[in-house]
Order: structure tokens, then C-alpha cells, then sequence
């Protein structure tokens, strides 16, 4: 294929972001239904199934996208890099939205959750032995960090970090360069 005649990205990496990100959210909302009392700043079993199921939903859907764009407009060839860097623009607007939605998520529907994490990260500071001055000005700073200006710009650093980890992972299977055959 001539690269002055390649379509667009956009319109597989959009609609496959938007399936990521409903993906993870539904996910989310199902495990919280499970349990919605779950202690989020310990090991559970709710909290290593969320974790494996958004690693697998990630690299699903990351790996569909590319291969959707692989067979569909490279004729099923496509790099390494190109799948990987595919699938970067497939994950920008699914890190936007499942960003949006954790802050939501934590101040409008389970706003108790961001107490349970403050009162266990002060009380791990108290353990340490730091002076109630050091953890009231922690505090403050988890405070100021939870503000929407703030919590979805470091949530989507997050999410986009895990995004980028998945996409060299799918990518491995997605890649199918042209051979050259003398």
C-alpha cells in the first residue's frame, strides 16, 4: 500500500477506545456490586481480579483494534512499531474516559473509599512514627490531589502507563511483516 493513500486511523482507534473503556468501567462496576464494602488498601481477591481482568481486557481489545486495522487497511501486514504505536491512539480516548470515571467513581458513588485510604495512610504514617504535624500536612496533600484538575490528569498517567505495557504485549501477536522473498 502507498503511504500517501493510508486512511485514517482515528475511526478504529475511537470506536475500539470507547469499547476499552466501558470495558474496564463495566468491569469495575460488576466487582464493586460483588462487594462494595472491599478494603481497597489491602491484597484482596477482588482487588487481584481486577487486576488480572483489566490486564485482559486491555490486550483483548488492544490486539483487536490492531489486527482490525492490520487486515483492513494493510492488506494484514503491519510492523511491530506501527501496531504498537496503534494502539497508543486507541488507548488515548479510553484513558480519558476510565480517568473521568475513577474520579467520579471515588467522589460521587463510593466517596467513603477515599476515606478508608486516607485513614489507612495515616495510620501507616502514625506507625512510622511521624509527628501528627507531618501526617496533617499529608493529608492536606492527598487532599489537593484529589481534585478534578489534578486526579484525572495523574489517573490518565496511570491508566496510559498500563495502556503502553498491554500495547507491547499485543502488539508481539498482532505483528506480521511482508515478507521478502529474492
Amino acid at each position: 500500500m502507498d503511504i500517501t493513500q493510508e486512511k485514517s486511523p482515528w475511526p478504529i482507534a475511537l470506536k475500539y477506545g470507547l469499547i476499552l473503556s466501558f470495558a474496564l468501567i463495566l468491569v469495575d462496576l460488576a466487582l464493586y456490586l460483588v462487594n462494595p464494602n472491599a478494603d481497597l488498601t489491602k491484597f484482596s481477591l477482588i482487588g487481584l481480579l481486577r487486576m488480572i481482568l483489566g490486564a485482559a481486557i486491555g490486550i483483548y481489545v488492544l490486539y483487536l483494534a490492531a489486527k482490525q486495522r492490520r487486515d483492513v487497511d494493510f492488506d494484514g501486514y503491519m510492523s511491530y512499531g506501527k501496531a504498537f504505536g496503534f494502539m497508543l491512539l486507541v488507548a488515548l480516548p479510553a484513558t480519558f474516559i476510565v480517568s473521568l470515571y475513577s474520579y467520579i467513581f471515588s467522589n460521587y458513588i463510593n466517596p467513603e473509599m477515599m476515606n478508608k485510604i486516607m485513614e489507612a495512610q495515616s495510620e501507616a504514617m502514625y506507625q512510622k512514627g511521624m509527628s501528627e504535624e507531618q501526617i496533617e500536612q499529608s493529608m492536606q496533600m492527598m487532599q489537593k490531589m484529589n481534585k478534578p484538575f489534578i486526579a484525572v490528569p495523574i489517573g490518565m498517567i496511570a491508566q496510559l502507563f498500563f495502556s503502553v505495557i498491554y500495547a507491547l504485549i499485543a502488539a508481539i501477536f498482532v505483528k506480521k511483516e511482508l515478507q521478502n522473498i529474492d
